[in-house]
This record gives structure tokens, sequence and C-alpha cells, in this order.
């Protein structure tokens, strides 16, 4: 963490510091109004180990008093007049103290995320610049590529990189994380962010409704999808924070470089695919009367975990989820086929009719056609490193799959790619011929 740069120092009270600076640092996306108070506590703790490294006490009591001494404005005035904090760092002390107050002593009025941050790099960059001597431009040297508010952390999770090139309010931002839990293992994460504003915006509680009913039904789902955490934030934050724990050399899918450098057998690549394609069956009729499509299945959505003997597939994402169940639409349908249909209209992952919204005026889409026909691009984008974009590679593709692998995954694949909406093979049928050429390319 950033607040880590304290323990360079010498002061008694060098462990306090630290701990009320790195609360202040992990609450600022998620508990804001805590978060500024927090730095309010640091600051104050920072200035008596300041005193104390020069030799001067805080005594107790009626003393402070009479030493001026006993307040945190005293000790800072003291600060100044000795020289040992500049006029300029003192006015930072002072915008800081007086933000931590109104959250001390006006519980009523809240804080926003941004202000918490603004609030913690002027404090960082005052304890960074008395301790190393030297003006502290940036807090990351990722600073030149996002704003600072992206490069910190989400709770106990350290951002590492975010997973977007230029923020949008068009994506849900995503941020590769580490956090490190109490044994001293590193724990890997993608978090992604929700916004709150919009109250027609259900991505944030699709993910927790798919994820809660995969939990109830776990023993049915073949391949569980992959962990969804949400992480605690207080009222005052307009965002909510969904963490997926990753194991161990996991990584998307759409990392393609790190897919191709594994140099997988084709059995492995299959086998890739199967576990996807027999996630999705296991959702279908997850229980009585209730399925799940996940609607934007692609290489985003799926994470790679390399283990010892095996390479395992674990579908994520389920934010645009359809959890239909018998008699029952849910909540906002039409808000968010709208979203799901406007969002992904480019996506070659779709098909035809999904791209060119010609089904979006249907009452009961059929999604599982959706779904079987994004899991078939994924087939190509293993084996090929991309979908069929267009009829040339489609036929070179297929040709390629009949020669080296089987006439029958060929056979289901071009009923999925060619065949209109409603007449596709189903995914029970294109897991089945996955199972098959898994076991036969294996011996």
């Amino acid at each position: 963490m950033f607040s880590d740069i304290v323990l360079k120092t010498q002061f008694f009270n060098t462990n306090t510091i630290h701990e009320k600076l790195l609360s202040c640092e992990t609450r600022i996306r998620t508990k804001p109004t805590e978060s500024i108070s927090d730095a309010r506590s640091a600051a104050e703790e920072f200035i008596k180990g300041v005193l104390d490294s020069k030799g001067i006490k805080i005594p107790k009591g009626i003393k402070a008093k009479l030493l001026k001494l006993s307040s945190a404005e005293e000790r800072q005035l003291r600060c100044l007049s000795e020289g040992f904090i500049t006029e300029a760092q003192s006015e930072i002390l002072t915008k800081i103290r007086r933000s931590g107050n109104i959250s001390v002593h006006e519980p009523g009025i809240k804080s926003n995320t941004q202000k918490a941050a603004d609030v913690f790099e002027l404090l960082y960059k005052f304890i960074a610049e008395y301790i190393t001597k030297q003006e502290v431009k940036f807090i990351s040297p990722l600073e030149e590529k996002y704003p600072l508010f992206e490069l910190l952390p989400i709770g106990n999770y350290e951002v590492i990189k975010p997973l977007f090139e230029k923020f949008s309010f068009d994506i849900i931002p995503s941020y590769l994380c580490r956090r490190v839990k109490k044994d001293g293992d590193i724990e890997m994460a993608i978090i992604r962010r929700f916004r709150l504003e919009e109250k027609e915006d259900m991505r944030h509680e699709r993910e927790i409704l798919a994820s809660n009913e995969v939990r109830k039904n776990y023993t049915d789902v073949s391949f569980e999808p992959i962990k969804t955490e949400e992480i605690e934030s207080s009222k005052d934050c307009r965002h909510r924070y969904l963490c997926y724990i990753l194991g161990k050399n996991t990584f998307l899918m759409s990392e393609r470089e790190k897919l191709k450098g594994l140099n997988l057998p084709i059995w492995q690549k299959l086998n890739i695919v199967y576990e996807i394609a027999e996630t999705l069956y296991s959702l279908i009729d997850i229980e009585e009367g209730v399925s799940i499509h996940h609607r934007q299945l692609s290489p985003q959505s799926v994470f790679i975990t390399v283990g010892r003997k095996n390479v395992h597939a674990r579908v994520g994402f389920f934010e645009y989820a359809k959890i239909k169940r018998e008699n029952e639409d849910g909540a906002n349908p039409t808000v968010m086929r709208t979203k799901c249909f406007n969002e992904h209209k480019d996506d070659y992952y779709k098909p035809p009719e999904f791209r060119d919204q010609t089904i979006r005026g249907n009452e009961n889409i059929d999604w599982e056609q959706v779904d079987v026909y994004s899991c078939a691009m994924l087939v190509f984008y293993v084996l090929f490193g991309e979908p069929v974009v267009n009829a040339d590679k489609e036929e070179k593709y297929l040709d390629y799959i009949e020669d080296k692998i089987s006439y029958e995954l060929r056979d289901v694949l071009e009923k999925i790619i060619t065949m209109p909406y409603g007449n596709r093979a189903g995914i029970n049928e294109l897991r089945k011929v996955l199972k098959r050429e898994v076991a036969r390319f294996e011996e």
C-alpha cells in the first residue's frame, strides 16, 4: 500500500501513524466519510511524532495547556514556529484537519469518494515530502496514464493496474488487485465497479442474484463459475464493488498472448471450451423452474486457471444474466434488455440477430440460442485466436476442424453459426461433442 512509506520513519508512534494512514487509504472508495476522519487522526499522530523527534515531549493535563500543546492546532503551530514544517505544509494540515472535523463533529454531513481521495493525496504528499526531503509530484508511476483515484485501493485490495485503457461511462471498470491475507499469502482478484446513481441499472443486482442462485445450487453445477464477493461499502459511497477471487496462475481468456504462450495440445484447448459449455448447460434448469443465461459470453468473461496437470475455465461476469423463472419475467426487463443490446451490438461473439437487433422486440427470447452461438465462437477463439468474422474464415476454420479434429465437431459448429435463430443446435449437443473429442484426443 502507499501508506507503507510511513514505515521509513523512526518516530515513537510510527506504527500508529501507519495504522491510521492505512485505514484512511483503504476506506477512500468504500467508506469515504470514515476515510477523511482517519486522515485527520493520521495527521495529528504525525505531528506528535515530529515534535517528539525534535525533543519536544507532549505532557498530559494542565501542563500541556500551559505549554500550548493540548490541541492538534496548537501542536501544529508549534511545529510551524519552530521551523519543523513549512507554511505550505501547515496549510495542508489545516485543510485536512478541517475536513476531518466535519466528519467527526457533524456526522450528518457525508463526504464523497473524490473528496476522500483528495484529502489522502494531500496527506500522503505532506508525509512523503517530510520523510524524503524531496518534492513528491506523483503517488504512483501509473498516474501518467490514469487519474490517481483509479489507482487507490479498493477496501483491503491493492490495485495493481486498471484493466481499461480509459474510463468511459459505457464500461464497468475492472481492476487487477491483490490482498495480503492474515497468513501472509497473496490473494489475487479482479474487482469491478458499479454505479448506483442509475436507478434502472441492475447489473450489480443481476450479478449478485446469479451468484447467490449458483451458491444455493452448487451441487448441480458441474464447473462452478468464478467465486464472487461483495466488498462492504457505506451508504455515502456511490459505487458498489464486486470482487472475483482468482486462483493461482489465473488470467482472463482475453489475454490472448498468455493463452497462446501455454502451447496447449488440442485436447486441452477443447477441454477449455467443454468446461464452459458444461457450465452453461448446468445453469439451464439449475433448479425447478429456474434457468440462468449469461448473455455476454466472450473471452473477457472467462477465467483461465493453469493447474499442475490441466488448464481449467471458469465463467464470470454475470451482470447481464437473465435469471428466468417460470411465471416471472423479473424486474425492469425492458431496461436491462435495452442495455444488453446497445452495449454489445458490435460484438462478434453475439449472433447476427443480436447484432442487428432483429430479435430485440421478441416477447420471449430464447437466450440459450444466443449463448450457444457465443460458446461456438469461443471454440474458434481458443483454436485460432479469434472468432469467425467473415465467410472466408468460417470455411477455412471449419475445414481445419474437420481435417484435424472431426467431422462431428465441424457439423455441430456449422449448425450453430450458420443456422438462423431458433434452429441452432443447443448447448447440450455442443457439450456432448466436445466431451467426446476431449476424451479421444487425451488418450
